[in-house]
């Protein structure tokens, strides 16, 4: 069953205010289930123990916990305490530090106190997934700890922080749903756009010339030939206020992405050259080497060393007499993958002049990982091959709000 079902059948417990204790777990299948989880002793029941084994972010209640509240409280509050318990389970790791604790617990406490600012369907996504804080994290670039004293987590921010993570849900799903516009207009109806492109997204104001006094005005994002999140309007200046408001969105994330890495990586974000490179590496095999890509190559909000040291997993351009030109690549920064032309390529990576953040990220890799002593090898005979193919990922705007105290229930969208 969904999670929907699942605390559909805990809430007669919770209508009745019962201090029998419950269960609400996710089988290794991803099937949702409630059952009771003790004897009239006190003792785990066989079932509720076969529960905890299948899913150790499972939680226990009775109604009296919910003090009667509405089934929306409820399927909140079930999804945040699981966030807690996954939380609480990475706590336990040894690599997991007093600042990642804190770095956790303010994303965490963010969620739980605007949760009902995000969709239903954004909420929904997240009961689907098998470790939600884990990809809760990874879907928020902005720093959420806070110097406040008052303060879990910047309070200053939470806005656009929903808003990101709205967009960013919204992508998935319509990944999911195969739900992306190929084509907004026909070029023929004659639509006037402005566009601006920030860290990879094109956020585009059109005027549908022959709408007359109907929805004249559109605002949508695209990446590529892919248009989404569009929205229209019939008033010039609200759309306008859309299209400014995206920009600022997306340039907010962009300039919190950056932030991040220049903080975790020592704040050396100077661009490298081909002096940062072995001397002649032109005509080298870049297979499995730590390359650097030419700064003029990258967008200008990637124009920095963390973005240019990548390594080279495959490609027919990473052979220089190959007949393809593309080259497949891995940040050494971030572990993003991305696409290059062999054009676009300084050379191979000069280890002993790198950045102090380079060469420790290397030394953490495990032995076979981590190249040592590069030097441009002989050329090698082209071998036709590899797919060439990148995938862009979307940071886009999605307005949508909820009620917090609507009586409609959660669950309405299945993410297989």
């Amino acid at each position: 069953m969904k999670f929907s079902e699942a605390i559909d059948q805990i809430m007669p417990e919770v209508e009745s205010g019962s201090t029998e204790p419950f269960i609400i777990y996710r089988d290794k299948n991803g099937e949702w289930h409630s059952s009771h989880s003790r004897d009239r002793h006190g003792d785990w029941l066989e079932s509720a123990e076969n529960a905890r084994a299948q899913d150790k972010f499972a939680m226990e209640f009775t109604g009296k916990d919910f003090a009667s509240g509405s089934f929306p409280y409820v399927y909140d509050a079930v999804l945040c305490n699981r966030l807690r318990a996954e939380l609480a389970i990475m706590g336990n790791n040894s690599h997991f530090t007093q600042a990642d604790h804190i770095d956790f617990n303010a994303i965490v406490t963010f969620f739980e106190e605007n949760i009902s600012n995000f969709t239903d369907q954004a909420v929904d996504y997240f009961t689907t997934l098998k470790e939600p804080l884990d990809t809760l994290s990874e879907l928020c670039p902005f720093e959420m700890t806070t110097d406040n004293p008052d303060w879990v987590y910047n309070e200053d921010i939470s806005q656009g922080a929903v808003q990101y993570i709205e967009s960013k849900v919204q992508e998935r799903l319509r990944v999911i749903n195969g739900e992306f516009e190929t084509e907004l207009f026909d070029e023929s109806e004659g639509i006037f756009r402005q566009g601006v492109e920030i860290g990879g997204v094109t956020i585009t104001l059109a005027e549908n010339a022959e709408a007359g006094g109907g929805q004249q005005y559109l605002v949508y994002n695209s990446i590529d030939s892919h248009t989404y999140d569009k929205a229209a309007f019939s008033d010039y200046f609200l759309a306008i206020r859309e299209f400014l408001s995206r920009q600022n969105i997306q340039f907010e994330a962009i300039v919190a992405e950056r932030d991040s890495r220049f903080k975790q990586h020592g704040g050396n974000n100077a661009v490298l050259t081909a002096e940062h490179c072995l001397p002649g590496g032109g005509d080298a095999d870049y297979t499995g080497k730590l390359i650097i890509v030419k700064a003029d190559a990258l967008k200008p909000e990637y124009r920095d060393g963390m973005s240019q040291i990548v390594m080279c997993t495959h490609g027919n351009g990473a052979r220089p007499d190959a007949i393809g030109r593309s080259i497949f690549c891995k940040e050494l920064a971030s572990d993003k993958t991305a696409v290059y032309h062999r054009e676009e390529i300084e050379g191979i990576a000069d280890i002993a002049k790198l950045p102090v953040w380079a060469k420790q990220k290397l030394d953490g890799q495990k032995p076979e990982q981590a190249p040592q002593e590069q030097k441009a090898p002989d050329k090698k005979p082209s071998i036709l091959g590899g797919l060439e193919e990148a995938k862009a990922e979307a940071d886009a705007h999605n307005a949508g709000r909820k009620d917090a105290a609507k009586t409609k229930k959660r669950g309405d969208v299945e993410v297989v």
